[in-house]
This record gives C-alpha cells, sequence and structure tokens, in this order.
C-alpha cells in the first residue's frame, strides 16, 4: 500500500470511509507508520477479518478505494515482473462485481491484464491473493495503471499489501535473500532451555537443545521488560519503554501515551525491512498489536494472523507458519512466531502432559511447575515442525532464526508477592517483578555458515541488541535511535566485551552490571517479597557471584557498591536516551583481542568504557562531553499549516554548549529537516501544506542562550513573534529573544499546546529542567495514564484470560 505514495489517482480520493468496514474483533485504523499524502492517509488502514478457523483472525494493510478508481504508477521494474496482492470486496457501498484491470505501457508497447474481484465465501473470508505476471521488460521505465472497475459505482476494495516484484537484473547489487525469523516462546525461562538449563532440571525440550547447539546461544540475554507489550515493542524497535516512548503503568492507553511513541519516528525494525523489499507478517497470539484497541500499540507488521483460543490453536500457529513459508518461499521475508503455550494458565495437552511427569520423577526444583513444562515440551514438538519445513523447502541456510522470549515466569516462593494496586499475583505469573526470573531469557540463533555452531556466549545482553544484530548480519546500515548493540562478533565466534543490560516495569528499572544487579522502585510499587526485605525498601541490590537467585538484598545491609550501582543506573539510562535521540553514535560490541583474555573483569564505572589494549573498537565521532540529564531540555519547534508555508531557523548556542537535532514529525510530507552543523548549531526546515509540522532538539544545558535566525516563508521572523509554552501565548515583547533564561523558561511545558483548525503560527516549548530525567524513569512516569478502572469488559475478560486482573 506504500506504493500509493508514488500514484496518480482518479478520481481523487474521498476523505471518508463508511461505518460498514468496521469488523470483529478489531476496528480498522489508519497505519501510523504511513508516508502517504494526507488526501490518501486517511485511506490506508490496518483491516482485520474473522474466520478461516476458531478464534483466527487476520490483519492486513490495505489501501481501500471506492470503485471506480485508477491509479498510475512510473516504475522501473525488475527481470520477470509480476504484481502481487490480496483484497477483500465490501459490497455495502454498491453492488456488483469489481474487475480490476493493469494497463502497461512501455517503449511504444501496450498491454491489459484483469481479474475479477469477488467477496469470499462466508465461512472462509480469509483474504484471497493474486499473482499476475507483467509483459515488461526489466529494466526500461514503464508506466503501470491499476484500474478498479464496477457496473455499479460505490463497491469497496480493500488492496492488500501490493508489491511489484522482479528478479535481479544483471549487475544489480543485491543481498544473498536472508529471510528472519524470530520464535518467541511466551514466559520461558532461561533456565529451562537450551545451554542456559539449570543442571537439576531434566530437558523436556530435545528438539530445542539441539537447536541451539548448531548456532550461538547467549546464556545471560535479558528482555526489555516484564510484560509481553513493552518487552515485544521494545525488542523491535531496540529501545527501553521508558526511552520510547511506549512506558505504562496502566493495560488501557491514553492517547497521549500512544502519540508519544509514534511522533518519535520510531526505528522499529518492521518497517526498516520492509522499506528494503522484505515480506513480513506476525503469527501467534498477541492481543496487543492492534492500534484500535485501548491496550495496543501498532508494531509495524504488515500481516498478522491472530489465534485466540490459544493453547488449543498451537498447531494452527504452526500450519500457519508452514503455508506462509510456502507462499513466499521465493520472497525475502520477516516473520515472528509467538507460541504462547507457556502462558498461564498451563494446561499441556496429551501426551505431553503425561511424558513430561514420568520423565521428571519428583517435583523440580523450588517449585517450576510440571504443567509449565509440558507446556514447553509442546512448543518444542512444533518448533521442530518448522524447522523441518525450512531445511524440506531449502530454507534453513538461507534464513537467520533466532529463539527466545518475551519474558520469563517467577516460580521460587521468595520471590512470591501480590499487588493490590494491580489487581495481580506474583508465583506463576509475570509483569510484578524484575528479578531474574522474570527477565532472564533464552537467546538463541542459528544460521549455518553465518552463525558460529556449538557456540556459547556468557557476556551480558539484551534485547535492544537484536535489531541492530539483525541490520549487520543483514549488511544493512544501522538505524539512528536503535540503543543496542550489534553482536555480530560473538556471532561469529569471537569473544566480545562484557556490557550491562537495562530493563523496566511499571514502577521500577533495573540494571545487570558484571554479577551486580540494581532494582529501583517508585513509592508507589506495592510489590512485597520476602527477597525485597521488611518496610518494602526502594532499593535492592544482589551479587550473582553469591546469590544467582536473587534471595539477599544487599542494599539493606548498607553494601558499599550501592551509590555506585546507582550513579551507574542513572548514567546508563543517559547512554540510552542519546542513542535514541542520535546525539551519540549507534554502538557496537567491540571484539575482545584474541591475543587479550576471554573475559575481562565487570567493575562498576568500567563496563561500558572500552580499555586499550584489550578491546579493537571501531572509530567513532567524537561525542560532546557527557552533562548531568537534568541539565538538558527537550524542545519541539512546529509550524501550523495556514496556507502552504516554510519555515527555516537556524539555532546556535554558545561554545561549551551543545544542540543536536531529534525527530521529526511531517505528515509524510517531503521538505521538512534538521541538519546539525556543528555541535552548537542546527538548521531546521518545516513545510506545513495540509498538517502541523515538528521538529525536535535537545539543547545542553537547558540554560544555554538560544539565538534563532528564522524567515517565515521568505521573509524575516522574529523571536518575540513565537507563541511559546503550553498554552501557545505571545510571551515575548518586541525585541526580546530567547538568550536570557527567564525568557527560556517561558517556554516551558512538557506538552504540546492546544491549537484551533485554521489557526497558523509557529510555537516553542521545552521541558523544564530536570523534568525529563524524572520522567523517562519508571520511577517518576504517572501523566498520560490509561482508565483501567473503565474499560471494556471485553478488554477485561481479555486480560483476566491472561491472569494479569481479576
Amino acid at each position: 500500500a506504500e506504493a500509493a505514495g508514488e500514484a496518480e489517482a482518479e478520481p481523487p480520493f474521498q476523505k471518508a470511509i463508511p461505518d460498514c468496514l468496521r469488523s470483529s474483533p478489531h476496528d480498522p485504523f489508519v497505519n501510523r507508520y504511513s508516508t502517504l499524502p494526507p488526501q490518501i492517509r486517511s485511506h490506508h488502514l490496518r483491516l482485520t477479518t474473522a474466520g478461516g478457523g476458531p478464534g483466527r483472525v487476520d490483519m492486513r494493510d490495505t489501501l481501500v478505494v471506492r470503485a471506480p478508481q485508477r491509479l498510475t504508477y512510473a516504475v522501473t521494474p525488475g527481470a520477470s515482473p509480476r504484481l502481487e496482492f490480496g483484497y477483500q470486496v465490501f459490497p455495502c457501498g454498491g453492488r456488483g462485481p469489481v474487475t480490476l484491470r493493469v494497463t502497461t505501457e512501455q517503449l511504444g508497447k501496450r498491454s491489459e491484464r484483469s481479474t475479477v474481484l469477488t467477496p469470499p465465501e462466508r465461512d472462509d473470508p480469509r483474504w484471497p491473493e493474486v499473482v499476475m505476471d507483467l509483459p515488461l521488460q526489466g529494466g526500461a521505465p514503464a508506466t503501470v495503471t491499476v484500474s478498479f472497475e464496477s457496473v455499479e459505482p460505490g463497491p469497496l476494495v480493500a488492496w492488500a499489501e501490493p508489491v511489484l516484484t522482479g528478479l535481479p537484473l544483471a549487475g544489480d547489487a543485491v543481498g544473498a535473500g536472508t529471510n528472519v525469523l524470530i520464535i518467541v516462546m511466551d514466559a520461558v525461562r532461561s533456565d529451562v532451555v537450551g545451554a542456559g538449563r539449570r543442571e537439576d532440571i531434566t530437558s523436556v525440550t530435545p528438539n530445542l537443545d539441539r537447536f541451539f547447539a548448531r548456532g550461538t546461544t547467549f546464556t545471560n540475554a535479558f528482555s526489555v521488560a516484564n510484560q509481553t507489550r513493552p518487552s515485544t515493542l521494545g525488542m523491535l524497535v531496540a529501545q527501553a519503554p521508558s526511552v520510547g516512548g511506549f512506558h505504562s503503568r496502566s493495560w488501557t492507553l491514553a492517547e497521549v501515551r500512544k502519540r508519544a511513541f509514534y511522533d518519535r519516528n520510531p526505528p522499529i525494525l518492521t518497517r526498516i525491512l520492509a522499506a528494503h523489499g522484505y515480506r513480513e507478517a506476525h503469527i501467534g497470539q498477541n492481543h496487543f498489536l492492534w492500534d484500535s484497541g485501548p491496550i495496543g500499540f501498532d508494531h509495524g507488521w504488515d500481516r498478522i494472523v491472530d489465534f485466540r483460543t490459544a493453547p488449543e490453536d498451537t498447531p494452527a500457529m504452526t500450519d500457519e507458519m508452514v503455508r506462509f513459508i510456502d507462499r513466499f518461499r521465493d520472497s525475502r521475508w520477516f516473520v515472528m512466531l509467538d507460541y504462547t503455550s507457556a502462558h498461564t494458565p498451563y494446561d499441556p495437552p496429551e501426551p505431553f502432559a503425561s511424558a513430561v511427569a514420568d520423565q521428571l520423577g519428583d517435583k523440580p526444583k523450588d517449585g517450576i511447575s510440571r504443567k509449565y513444562l509440558g507446556e514447553l515440551a509442546y512448543i518444542d514438538h512444533h518448533v521442530q515442525t518448522v524447522f523441518d519445513h525450512l531445511e524440506a523447502t531449502g530454507l534453513l541456510d538461507k534464513t537467520l532464526v533466532i529463539v527466545t522470549a518475551d519474558h520469563g515466569e517467577v516460580m521460587y516462593s521468595h520471590h512470591a508477592c501480590n499487588s493490590e494496586k494491580l489487581e495481580m499475583r506474583c508465583e506463576y505469573n509475570h509483569g510484578l517483578t524484575l528479578y531474574d526470573e522474570e527477565t532472564h531469557v533464552p537467546f538463541g540463533w542459528v544460521m549455518p555458515g553465518t552463525v558460529a555452531a556449538g557456540n556459547v556466549v556468557t557476556s551480558i545482553v539484551s534485547q535492544v541488541d537484536m535489531p541492530p544484530t539483525i541490520l549487520d548480519v543483514l549488511g544493512l546500515p544501522p538505524a539512528t535511535g536503535q540503543t543496542g548493540e550489534s553482536l555480530r562478533a560473538a556471532l561469529e565466534g569471537r569473544p566480545i566485551a562484557p556490557h550491562a543490560a537495562y530493563f523496566e516495569g511499571r514502577y521500577a528499572s533495573a540494571l545487570r552490571l558484571g554479577d551486580l544487579k540494581i532494582i529501583v522502585h517508585n513509592s508507589e510499587d506495592d510489590v512485597k517479597t520476602r527477597a525485597r526485605g521488611p518496610g518494602m525498601p526502594l532499593v535492592e541490590l544482589f551479587d550473582h557471584a553469591v546469590d544467582p537467585d536473587e534471595r539477599e538484598n544487599l542494599a539493606a545491609k548498607g553494601d558499599p557498591r550501592l551509590d555506585t550501582m546507582e550513579a551507574e543506573l542513572k548514567r546508563y539510562r543517559d547512554v540510552l536516551r542519546a542513542r535514541a535521540e542520535g546525539t551519540a553514535p549507534p554502538a557496537v560490541a567491540a571484539a575482545v583481542d584474541p591475543r587479550g583474555p576471554e573475559q575481562l573483569p565487570v567493575k562498576p564505572g568500567e563496563a561500558m568504557e572500552p580499555t586499550e589494549p584489550d578491546m579493537e573498537v571501531p572509530p567513532t565521532a567524537p561525542a560532546p562531553a557527557p552533562v548531568a540529564s537534568g541539565d538538558r531540555a527537550t524542545n519541539v519547534l512546529r509550524l501550523e499549516p495556514g496556507a502552504e508555508r516554510e519555515l527555516v531557523a537556524t539555532l546556535t548556542v554558545p561554545v561549551g554548549a551543545h544542540i543536536a537535532c531529534g525527530a521529526l514529525v511531517d505528515g509524510g510530507l517531503a521538505g521538512v529537516s534538521c541538519d546539525a552543523k556543528s555541535a552548537t548549531s542546527v538548521v531546521v526546515r518545516l513545510v506545513a501544506r495540509e498538517e502541523a509540522v515538528e521538529a525536535r532538539f535537545a539543547v545542553t544545558p537547558w540554560s544555554a542562550p538560544l539565538e534563532m535566525a528564522m524567515t517565515l516563508d521568505g521573509a524575516p521572523f522574529a523571536p518575540d513573534r513565537l507563541r511559546l509554552g503550553p498554552y501557545g501565548l505571545r510571551l515575548l515583547k518586541p525585541g526580546e529573544t530567547l538568550a536570557q533564561v527567564e525568557h527560556l523558561r517561558l517556554a516551558a511545558g512538557a506538552q504540546a499546546p492546544h491549537t484551533v483548525s485554521g489557526d497558523a503560527g509557529v510555537y516553542l516549548w521545552r521541558d523544564l529542567p530536570g523534568r525529563a530525567a524524572l520522567a523517562d524513569s519508571p520511577e517518576g512516569l504517572g501523566e498520560g495514564e490509561g482508565d483501567d478502572a473503565n474499560m471494556s469488559e471485553d478488554v477485561r475478560e481479555v486480560l483476566r484470560s491472561l491472569g494479569y486482573t481479576k
């Protein structure tokens, strides 16, 4: 559907989409990542149908058109080009069949192809898929016109995932066609599978164990968070929830919370790979992928096949994956396969329940559930079916396969608890603590010939490292804003230097640095465990060298290492924030010099800083001197549309201060940019046509005088004409600038001012000094939360079925 942005459309698109497209179980929603022009963007919809099996729903990225409609494209095709797409026809706006006609013109030759689009049968409302060979010569410019025709005007067509495919031309520089498959096992702990399995637990996963042995396993890998929603989104965007703007204490999400995420232009892996020609899909069960729902974010998938009766639907998930492999075996693809059987409530089917019970004999250590392990054996069986089919189709050597979990599960009695505030219990559940039981996850990578076999890496890593590593393996450039580090050196069998892992919960955050781990709680966190200690202290400190099960809180004993770890936690947040804002270069996990020790000692204050000669570090641009996060101000410059308007602003701070570009919000329009001229100067260009446009920039320290040389539509624009702060008022007197601290304070306000449609103007607002550091940490977040108390009964039932609420 993104291709429609380059099309000429006749007649112009209507602005409204009929209510008849609203479907169960999810309403349509606009693609928040759309780069289409505003007049088309409202028709760029994520559309969901139900059917094709019990509990099965199928979402596709679509461009919704009303027949008659014609779209004309200018293309330069590859060899043997084909037009591939899916569709749905909705007769609610008009009756009669719809014919899709494709007209091609190239080198003076004109030809036509057509097919009739028919509504699906009621008992199988899946998306029909069409492949049309096009009589075009590869490498020569051509036009392709797609016409939707009907006898009676009005039928609606949802044109799904239209793609013009072709074979490489001679001399084309193309990659190896590597696919990417991420298998996520919901709620699976690291200590029950693969190389990380505890010695006192008998293996119930022979297939997964063989898989891990074929590649590289990271035995000290940590999830981004302790819940599915922030963890899954975090592992795709390579950011912690509070860094990426998707942290939430509530299940329901206020619109301000969603906008905080989308407005940052997140560097999400799904959209990056789609832009490089990858088919991408999510298969499994995840209620949090629908932006139209009150509990969901759009994770960027153009195709989602979701099953709502898991674990009964585990075979259907496997079958769907097999069908996808068969359908797209000649394409590059990226799939996340999400098995949820191990999620509470545990109810493994036979013969897995009995087989595991017989195999284990005595109850495993400290309450690890046999039924839980039975569910894991069930997943193991189905994962092998997928591996076998990849091998049978010749794709196993062409597919980078990653097996991990979105989080773990609490089973130790010393971590058992409940939360009255969140209406949840801890034992045999997740989402309340940040102990390793919930955050230490399996992390195995396999691709013969690319990933070293039989390789076990004990260095601490995080799931935010996954997207940078995937991009690196695929030969794609690093994505600005991703905070993780590429682990390619480790995948190639080279030892890497230790580094830290940072993760978050609703009311707490944690840092694992070598053997030490610190957890910091918000004062509202009512989760009480024996490990945390009496009085529910706000800080926990554990030394894994002597206490791997995290039973003794050293912070309660005045351990002298606590101050250092608190400082490291704050410093690491600043590092992540700088990477997310693009003010620090993307990181790479440096390979340790093979002449040196394979593992460097990890000490607080040293782990993130490379030293010589033990590491080889790629050259990077010099970074500005570090400053306290409270000294930074995040600024937003917005241009509201009137007629078409253009603002050019040169922003300068004195030597010794620092200014850097942040996210751009351009509504899919060209001509919106922020260019760094130096560490003290950036140039922002905003072009507003039909929607407001914004540019963010950071200034350190917050009190640095800000010189603003601006023109609006080519004429000088004085700073005293700016509308400042959360109310958008003109607070500067004639001739005044933002070179004085008292004037900088006038712009303070963390939220955008309310504007009226058609109210043209230039707005500036900025965070108060110190506010960003507080708001960006889970201990301080609280604004913009959803209203869980008034959630619908349907949503509450979904959460109840997952064990998340009463």
